[in-house]
């Protein structure tokens, strides 16, 4: 949705702002979204859905004095977080999980030492004890942790390496997307696949706290296995339609026709827009 809506103003050279309908129409939408997801409740996944709709946002282009403005937002949040006792003490357990190891922290400290115990290479493949009752969630949103014990720092490091890769081949499948709706389509799956990715590990880790995110492709879950195919291929429907539309070009500028494939996929790409 973000996609079409922002990619079509930016087509057309239209203003895209957070202020000022229909500009922030498709915020609005996410909104309603996030607030059912919220009343579930998941204030994790209402975050990913809001915070995805702000990262389009400014990758197509919203003013600096309202990327600002998101920031001081967000630091006022953290503070008003902090005021109810119960946040601040979720906060400071997350700092360190240590003082509470077998209470609030208990998650957080486990993890970490299911990760130091793999070592360099980790432990024989399918001997990591942390995953027999001793880590929650360690089939989830800690499988991590779980991979980190059983294959050590060269298999984590491995693991990193493939994201980042993935990450570098979308990104540059964006940059090259002369249709804007494309570009705004691939620049949403990667900050989609990618930051969910990067998000989890950090939680894993310690440098985020708790938020409840599976890591793509490792975790279990059919659900999260089906939306993060479909979004990988979105991207290579983009990357496919893109590489028509230039093999087209070439064969114009060098005056020859363009074979009927190429014309069909453009055709049909140009034939799904539509203005709004």
């Amino acid at each position: 949705m973000a996609a079409s809506f922002l990619g079509d103003r930016l087509q057309r050279g239209l203003r895209v702002s957070l202020l000022g309908y229909p500009s922030n129409q498709a915020l609005i939408i996410s909104l309603v979204f996030a607030a059912l997801i919220f009343l579930q409740p998941d204030m994790g996944t209402a975050t990913i859905v809001f915070a995805l709709m702000l990262g389009m946002y400014v990758l197509a282009g919203i003013s600096k004095m309202q990327i600002a403005s998101l920031g001081g937002l967000g630091i006022v949040i953290c503070g008003l977080a902090m005021l109810a006792p119960y946040r601040r003490a979720r906060i400071f357990l997350w700092w360190d999980p240590w003082q509470d190891p077998q209470g609030g922290g208990y998650q957080m400290t486990q993890s970490l030492m299911a990760i130091g115990s793999g070592g360099l290479t980790g432990l024989p493949w399918g001997q990591g004890s942390s995953k027999f009752f001793f880590l929650p969630e360690a089939h989830t949103d800690f499988a991590f942790a779980i991979f980190c014990q059983e294959w050590g720092y060269i298999g984590a490091l491995f693991l990193i390496a493939c994201f980042v890769i993935m990450a570098w081949a979308m990104v540059t499948i964006a940059m090259n997307a002369k249709d804007r709706r494309g570009y705004m389509l691939v620049a949403g799956s990667t900050l989609f696949l990618i930051g969910q990715a990067a998000a989890n590990m950090a939680m894993v880790t310690g440098l985020f706290p708790v938020i409840g995110v599976p890591l793509m492709f490792i975790s279990y879950g059919g659900t999260s296995l089906i939306a993060n195919m479909f979004t990988l291929g979105l991207v290579v429907a983009v990357y496919r339609n893109e590489s028509a539309r230039e093999t087209m070009e070439e064969r114009i500028a060098a005056g020859l026709p363009p074979t009927e494939e190429n014309r069909l996929r453009v055709v049909s790409s140009n034939r799904n827009r539509r203005p709004f």
